[in-house]
């Protein structure tokens, strides 16, 4: 429930991957330009290229035309050039140049007699390694007596490859500058645990006022949430606690002078003040700001037989702001530093945080009792009328989780107002009878929400009642200032 008061005291590159995507640069048509052939007997030649994955072998073109009915034996001319690469990626093959010994005839279209011919050059994209690319020339030879014709000359064709993409650049981003020097230095690690003989507690805890709690919350912060309590307000609510048979206040935190007036006010109508270390999200090293002003003001207030209970942090670990050793660690320094107070330690937080065996095992040797937040309204099958048997068995629980360590329930309510939660009923007669069955239970063990309804808290929980857990006039408090 305390998570809510921070609010009120706060008033006052990377290279791109595009060159990974694999556009591949087939032939896609590329192909020899020759001479059409004429009435002359001239004729033209076309190279067919094939991309093989595997071994060369020779392709014959599918023929145009019926075979001539001569009788021919098959030549190659020239050998075929086989490339062979180790990687993907683009090539370019120079253009070759072929002799031919002898005289082939290609029947029906032309007579190649010896001499040079150029084949053009061929510009090859490999996509995988290991792949041979045969440019085959071949042509079969006829019997035909005509006369050759003069060779036909071929041009050289340079086929151009696409540019290569650009070479991948790195953008090099400048780190940012380093931030400056913290005042305080969390770490994930325990801190060092301040070494501390623990006295025995002095004093008892607990009330004995028939028909009272043991003790009640106070803050003193301006219920209708415009900042904090002037002296003069503090000590009107102290007295009229005390007036009311309220004998000890459990106040959270440091701010809005809470030591100065609530202290000076306890004192002068002989109420006893639970002190208090608030602890929320800045951080839960006892060197940070906020943990270590307050652990400093207490030492230095010092008034410590006032104090019947000291309580570091307020379901700090149901909140996610402490582990269980971060806990116990502030207890130690709290014990260190704060050496004129004999009396017990705690923090306090929920009955399932207790029963845990981390939080146990951090902490059941730096308490003195164990202080757990126990609300049966928030228990969806427990009526205002059955609210003090659900709390004492709660309080039963806790008193079990360290051996040796008694259990105190440390906040318990029930709303005025607000919306059902399950059987839990919000009003003002379903409020009385849920304070009246806590305190019959178990009243003098437990510390009951607070005098006044707290408009500073948040109205827009699953509940809508956090504003109206005041219990002033049901326990006959009277004469408060607000």
């Amino acid at each position: 429930m305390k998570s809510t008061f921070a609010a009120a005291a706060a008033l006052v590159g990377g290279v791109s991957a595009a060159a990974h995507g694999h556009g591949h640069a087939a032939f896609h048509g590329l192909e020899r330009r020759m001479p059409a052939a004429a009435d002359n007997g001239t004729c033209g030649c076309t190279t067919v290229y094939t991309t093989y994955h595997g071994k060369p072998t020779t392709i014959w073109p599918s023929p145009s035309a019926p075979p001539a009915t001569s009788t021919y034996v098959p030549a190659t001319v020239p050998t075929p050039i086989v490339h062979t690469v180790a990687t993907p990626g683009v090539y370019t093959y120079p253009a070759e140049i072929v002799t031919l010994t002898q005289t082939i005839t290609v029947p029906g279209v032309a007579t190649y007699p010896p001499g040079t011919y150029t084949a053009p050059a061929v510009i090859t994209t490999i996509t995988d390694t290991k792949t041979i690319i045969t440019c085959p020339f071949d042509h079969p030879t006829s019997t035909s007596s005509a006369a050759p014709p003069p060779a036909p000359t071929y041009q050289a064709v340079t086929y151009e490859a696409p540019p290569p993409p650009p070479a991948p650049t790195t953008t090099t981003v400048a780190a940012p500058p380093p931030p400056p020097p913290a005042t305080y230095a969390p770490s994930s690690a325990p801190a060092e645990q301040p070494s501390y003989t623990p006295k025995p507690p002095t004093g008892g805890l607990g009330g004995n006022t028939a028909g009272k709690p043991w003790a009640i919350t106070f803050t003193p912060y301006l219920p209708s949430g415009g900042g904090c309590m002037t002296r003069e307000q503090v000590e009107a609510s102290i007295a009229g606690f005390a007036a009311a048979g309220i004998t000890t206040v459990r106040t959270y935190s440091t701010d809005c002078d809470t030591l100065s007036f609530v202290g000076d006010a306890c004192r002068k109508h002989n109420v006893k003040m639970m002190i208090g270390v608030f602890v929320d999200s800045p951080g839960c090293q006892a060197n940070h700001p906020s943990i270590s002003e307050q652990i400093d003001a207490i030492a230095k207030w010092a008034q410590w037989d006032l104090v019947p209970l000291a309580i570091i942090g307020n379901e700090a670990m149901v909140n996610g702001y402490c582990t269980p050793g971060q806990i116990a660690s502030l207890i130690q320094t709290a014990k260190s530093k704060w050496t004129g107070y004999n009396g017990p330690y705690t923090t306090a937080d929920t009955v399932n945080i207790w029963e845990r065996s981390d939080v146990t095992g951090a902490l059941c040797n730096v308490v003195d009792v164990v202080g757990a937040n126990a609300w049966a309204f928030f228990n969806l099958a427990t009526s205002a009328e059955k609210a003090g048997t659900f709390v004492k068995g709660q309080l039963d629980i806790i008193s079990k989780v360290c051996p040796g360590k008694t259990g105190y329930v440390l906040e318990t309510g029930w709303p005025s107002a607000g919306k059902a939660m399950g059987a839990a009923v919000p009003g003002p007669s379903q409020q009385a009878a849920a304070i009246k069955s806590i305190i019959e239970e178990c009243g003098d063990k437990v510390v009951v929400l607070s005098p006044f309804n707290d408009q500073w808290k948040d109205g827009n929980t699953a509940c809508a009642c956090e504003q109206h857990f005041g219990i002033g006039n049901v326990i006959g408090i009277s004469g408060l200032p607000f």
